[in-house]
């Protein structure tokens, strides 16, 4: 499996599950991601990764924005 696999398809495809799954029956929820600092500041040599992280950050954001006032929030933990 290749990062991308990894932490953009399957991170995509886990968040929005789980998230419609929350929206549909009405219950408060939220979901973490795990992310990086590389996807903030990128890298030599781990350009791909950090690119993924990146991602994962802004699908964060971006879940928390629209799903919020439906109960459902995100949020990205960046170590």
């Amino acid at each position: 499996m290749s990062s991308v696999d990894v932490n953009v398809r399957s991170v995509a495809i886990a968040s929005y599950v789980f998230g419609n799954e929350l929206k549909l029956r009405g219950v408060p929820g939220g979901i973490v991601l795990m992310s990086s600092i590389a996807g903030e500041v990128g890298s030599a040599y781990v350009a791909n990764y950090a690119a993924t992280k990146a991602y994962i950050t802004t699908l964060s954001r971006g879940i928390s924005d629209e799903w919020w006032p439906l109960g459902v929030d995100a949020l990205a933990c960046v170590a």
